[in-house]
């Protein structure tokens, strides 16, 4: 068998870049049975789970225009971020460095506010990402917001994590808010990457990919599912795979890089790079209930220790239709270190919802469901933006182009992993492949 571009793995990154492209000359590569990665939703007794928490967040008026308009013809629901923070009893609005003041606990507030830096440094180079936070936020609220949260969650010392994730994603505080904070006031308004967000009215993250599908079926026929990817000989440029081999002209590889360069005939330095790529997994633990959900959130960041959990997400706040009538649903996620067995049950966190005041102390759930995703998380280690750009020169070579969260092995979110198959469709007109 032979394919112009073959494409590994199925996801959003590979669908929206079959999408975009020209030609009819690819082939999708997906080992599931069927497309779509983690834009996966599973329904049990009329409530629907996410294969863990997902949200559009919709900025780019090119992307708004393709989701909204085009492929979901406004079958979406768009609301404001309603998020979060659970600390000592009490929930405080997102960003918690916005809002810290809101809690009842003078002694940690007290700490946070004397703490606050009174200037930040003006093209400095950090070190890590703790030191980032220490100097753009100060000892306080390093100490009881952000070390035991991202710890928790990138199960990782942050004096081992590059500066740059924190940089990418949290909201950072001006002169002005400093000293409005350092007063006792409060920050409000759309803060952050993700203030706003649309959502499927029916059928879950899921109807995203439907959506795709549906509006160019080129990409179901030039697609083969059950297929796993066994080695990949890139100087002869063929893929060997459960259903035999395939050779090719170009690649676009969407597949966990680290597994990618595990089962490829690489040199020696990328494998050996290979070795420094961190992740984390997850463990999800879904439930369903009857009646109504006290709590007004989309989701609520949990950074205390005793528990193992880092997020509770209610995916029947963000969309009612992911519950029957008179339902409500919850999922809780906690990373994991790769390989990591889980450290609790799902009866476990049932109690801790139950002490945290998240639901009645009568409540049972319907349905209990669990699932884990065994790289959820890419970790920026100290060496990470060095490390990718070699392995992307190197690739370049063998005509390998780098996609989506796994792929190109970062931290992001559905809009980009668009974006990026768009601009690398229009890239490959420049090899003249992208053309009938």
């Amino acid at each position: 068998m032979k394919a112009k571009i073959i494409v590994l793995g199925g996801g959003i990154s590979a669908v929206s870049f079959a999408f975009f492209l020209k030609t009819k000359s690819f082939l999708i590569l997906e080992k599931n049975a069927e497309l779509g990665g983690l834009l996966r939703t599973r329904e049990i007794r009329g409530f629907k789970f996410d294969k863990g928490g997902h949200v559009l967040h919709l900025r780019n008026p090119i992307v708004v225009d393709l989701i909204v308009n085009h492929l979901m013809q406004n079958k979406l629901v768009k609301k404001e971020r309603k998020a979060k923070v659970f600390l000592k009893g009490q929930l405080i609005d997102y960003p918690f460095q916005y809002n810290f003041n809101k809690l009842g606990d003078e002694v940690i507030v007290q700490d946070i506010r004397k703490t606050l830096p009174e200037s930040i440094p003006e093209k400095y180079t950090y070190k890590s990402l703790e030191e980032w936070l220490l100097l753009n936020f100060g000892k306080g609220l390093y100490k009881w917001f952000f070390n035991p949260y991202l710890t928790k969650l990138l199960k990782t010392n942050l004096s081992e994590v590059d500066w740059r994730w924190g940089n990418m994603f949290i909201p950072v505080l001006s002169e002005g808010i400093r000293k409005i904070l350092k007063k006792g006031g409060c920050m409000s308004g759309k803060v952050g990457y993700n203030p706003e967000f649309y959502y499927p009215l029916q059928g879950g993250i899921q109807h995203v990919i439907i959506a795709f599908l549906k509006n160019k079926k080129e990409i179901i026929q030039k697609s083969l599912t059950n297929c796993r990817v066994e080695a990949i000989d890139v100087e002869k440029r063929r893929v060997i795979t459960n259903r035999g081999y395939i050779d090719y002209k170009f690649m676009v590889s969407t597949i966990p890089l680290k597994d990618f360069l595990e089962i490829s005939t690489i040199n020696d330095l990328l494998k050996d790079i290979a070795k420094n790529l961190r992740y984390v997994s997850l463990a999800i633990y879904n439930y369903g209930f009857k009646g109504d959900l006290k709590v007004d959130a989309h989701w609520i960041y949990v950074p205390e220790e005793k528990y193992t959990f880092h997020r509770i997400i209610f995916p029947s706040n963000i969309c009612k239709n992911n519950a029957p009538k008179g339902s409500f649903s919850i999922s809780v996620e906690s990373s994991l270190k790769p390989g990591e067995f889980p450290k609790t049950n799902s009866w476990e966190i049932l109690e801790n919802l139950k002490n945290m005041g998240i639901i009645s102390e009568d409540s049972e759930p319907i349905v209990i469901d669990r699932d884990l995703i065994e790289i959820a998380y890419v970790v920026f280690h100290r060496k990470y933006f060095k490390d990718l750009d070699i392995i992307r020169r190197e690739l370049t070579d063998y005509d390998i182009w780098l996609l989506g969260r796994f792929g190109s092995w970062e931290y992001s979110f559905i809009e980009k992993n668009i974006l990026d198959a768009m601009r690398l469709a229009n890239v490959l007109k420049k090899y003249s492949i992208n053309q009938n």
